[in-house]
């Protein structure tokens, strides 16, 4: 195991201030992700971590890269990669065979890699020698850790860092430590398990083998984060058949709580399967509470509007999720007036970091609440799970929090009765819906709005909110406080209608500017107002048409921005690129229209995308080129994968298509409206829960 601390530390003396040129990561490069709970694993087709801080790859945990180079190699030369695979999600598996090393031929030695994230990073190497004499040699692993804040990653660069200390190998472990500007000691201990001692010779840790012919030699790893001296848990990780075993235990027990789903099409289950992995794996440890974090590698945190949605496409299937995440965002809710964190009273957060540059208040992310629907999503949150699951002992713990956000949605809507964003110096995000980069808010003519902004899905969204709090104060007994949300919904209907309806274009602007004017393009935003009630019926059904029409519909989903619009650039985050979880909401919205011919060929689209990927993974985004030409939707490179409301779309379009209604305090589960896709055949749905009991269709 060779040390290089290259990256970690000007020089090697225990003082040396870190000084890392850290450049932006490119990330259109193949990569190979694993996650649990907190820790993920990012590495490059080979399985390995080359240590190019341009890439990004690493051993995470709590916005720290603790492995920042992990490679290996046998008798001097690197492994020659066979196979792999990573479908579980939390695991991962590698084959190799030797390169020519001394005088032992190509593919002697086969060597099999496993690797688990179970409290940790635990790895298995099987080197099995199949000629028919001994061999003897060296395993060498290149480790190094940066220590680097996930900020730093992606091509920020500190003015100052804290100091590396001296790798230190005692008897068979090896640690690699660096103190943070917060006074913060922070560890990377690495455990070898082995039959021969390790030794350390110039700053390299080599791990002598003789190989017997026939026979394996087993070597064991284990990688875990240690701050200021502590381990998260104090037990030691036990062999790697003992903690894969325990994880996949625990993905068991997560698949039987869960709602399943099972179809005569193979390709469509393969997909879903896919998509349960991927929200099991996204699932994520707070200081406060286990929520759902957005997307692997720039954003496994907590994030509200990400959590929100994806515990609302999922509640018939997974509502422990959606009370997870319910009770975090309530944890966190704001408390005052923070112009820097954008925190108010009663908001609920946008994204929450807990590295050290958000420790040193270097970032406004600790936690940020720039975002102008998360709050109402919390709401709409709290009513969906209340109609499926009817625990009203949930809404009455945390009916102060849905007070205070009410309270901060009074305040925000007190001008002109919009929720609006911007406007404000130096605020960390230009907009603040879900649509949040810099050119995603456009006139026809190409310019960009100017704040303060209110996009037409997030007062959509207050409208639910406001109607979704009314129904858990009527159940609770509120009686005035449910018919005044009743009141003020209807009001903001009427204000919506008045002001955001486009009549020439027959549309809904995508926002209203800084001076109230309609922003005219053409976008997917008002796809998320179908079934809401904040529109006519008229306006839904000519919504649902313009959404239809071939320059939104692209044949693998619907654009964010028209193809026909002057700022259309297919290649771009979000004008004119496809969105699964955009088209999620849409595929809802038409289902609730009644036109399910239109949410199945949406549906057919992504499941159609999701297939061409050799993952079955639906990505964060894709390009919005015609599907007519390719046989793939061209592939967006800084796209997360897996991305949580991407997999929880997945989920979305099987719940719009049975069209279930829940009735918890009933009892009862209508699908009478339920109109299914033919190429997805009999569909069998089992464990959906609705009032503490669970259903089979």
């Amino acid at each position: 195991m060779t040390i290089d601390n290259s990256q970690t530390a000007a020089g090697t003396a225990a003082d040396d201030e870190v000084t890392l040129p850290y450049e932006a990561v490119n990330p259109n490069h193949p990569r190979l992700a694993i996650k649990h709970r907190k820790y993920f694993l990012l590495m490059d087709t080979e399985g390995m971590v080359p240590g190019n801080n341009k890439e990004g790859f690493g051993f995470f945990a709590d916005d720290t890269r603790w492995l920042s180079k992990w490679d290996i190699s046998l008798g001097g030369m690197p492994l020659l990669p066979l196979n792999r695979d990573v479908d579980e999600g939390f695991a991962a598996r590698f084959i190799y065979g030797n390169r020519r090393f001394d005088a032992v031929p190509e593919q002697t030695i086969k060597v099999e890699r496993e690797l688990v994230l179970n409290d940790g990073l635990i790895e298995r190497l099987t080197l099995t020698n199949y000629s028919q004499i001994e061999i003897r040699t060296e395993l060498a692993v290149t480790v190094g850790s940066d220590f680097a804040d996930m900020f730093e990653v992606r091509g920020a660069n500190r003015p100052k860092r804290g100091t590396a200390q001296r790798p230190v190998l005692r008897g068979n472990r090896l640690t690699l430590g660096y103190v943070g500007l917060d006074n913060t000691l922070r560890e990377t201990s690495i455990l070898v398990r082995s039959q021969t001692a390790a030794k350390l010779e110039e700053r390299a840790l080599k791990l002598p083998l003789t190989l017997k012919a026939g026979e394996p030699t087993v070597i064991e790893f284990v990688v875990r984060a240690r701050v200021n001296g502590q381990f998260d848990n104090k037990r030691s990780p036990r062999s790697f058949a003992h903690e894969i075993a325990s994880a996949r235990k625990a993905y068991d027990r997560f698949v039987a709580a869960s709602g399943s789903v099972t179809t005569e099409n193979p390709q469509f289950n393969a997909i879903f399967q896919r998509a349960l992995r991927d929200i099991y794996m996204l699932r994520q440890e707070s200081p406060r509470g286990n929520t759902i974090s957005a997307g692997v590698p720039w954003f496994a945190v907590p994030f509200g509007r990400d959590s929100a949605i994806t515990a609302l496409q999922t509640v018939p299937f997974m509502p422990e999720l959606s009370r997870d995440a319910l009770r975090v965002l309530a944890a966190y809710q704001g408390e005052k007036h923070d112009p820097v964190t954008a925190e108010e009273s009663g908001k609920i957060m946008h994204e929450l970091r807990v590295g050290e540059m958000a420790v040193l208040k270097e970032v406004a992310f600790r936690p940020y609440y720039g975002t102008v629907d998360a709050t109402q999503l919390w709401l709409m949150l709290l009513a969906e799970y209340v109609r499926w699951t009817g625990d009203l002992a949930l809404a009455r713990e945390l009916w102060p929090n849905v007070l205070r956000a009410l309270s901060f949605l009074d305040a925000a809507t007190a001008k002109d009765g919009f929720i609006r964003y911007g406007g404000v110096a130096g605020e960390a995000l230009s907009n603040q819906g879900w649509k949040d980069s810099g050119n995603s808010i456009v006139f026809k003519d190409g310019t960009l709005a100017k704040a303060p902004i209110a996009v037409c899905e997030a007062q959509g969204y207050l409208y639910a909110a406001w109607k979704g709090a009314a129904l858990v104060a009527r159940l609770l007994g509120k009686w005035s406080l449910s018919y005044r949300l009743g009141m003020k919904s209807e009001h903001l209907r009427a204000l919506f209608q008045r002001d955001f309806w486009m009549r020439e274009a027959q549309y809904v602007a995508i926002a209203l500017d800084g001076d109230n004017r309609q922003v005219d393009a053409i976008s997917s935003n008002p796809g998320h107002l179908l079934g809401t009630g904040i529109l006519t019926p008229a306006q839904e059904q000519l919504v649902a048409d313009r959404l239809m029409a071939p320059d939104m519909f692209c044949g693998w989903g619907i654009r964010t921005l028209a193809s026909s619009e002057r700022a259309y650039q297919p290649m771009d985050y979000q004008v004119g690129s496809v969105w699964p979880h955009d088209n999620g909401f849409a595929i809802e919205g038409l289902a609730k229209l009644g036109r399910f011919a239109d949410a199945h060929r949406v549906f057919e689209g992504l499941v159609a995308a999701a297939a061409a990927q050799s993952d079955l993974r639906l990505p964060e985004l894709f390009a919005g080129f015609d599907r007519c030409g390719h046989k793939e939707p061209v592939r967006y490179p800084v796209a997360c994968v897996p991305q949580a409301w991407a997999a929880g779309s997945v989920f979305q379009m099987l719940k719009a298509c049975l069209n279930m209604k829940p009735n918890a305090g009933a009892g009862t589960l209508e699908c009478t409206s339920a109109l299914l896709p033919s190429w997805l055949g009999q569909v069998v749905v089992k464990r959906i829960q609705v009032g503490g009991k669970t259903v089979d269709l």
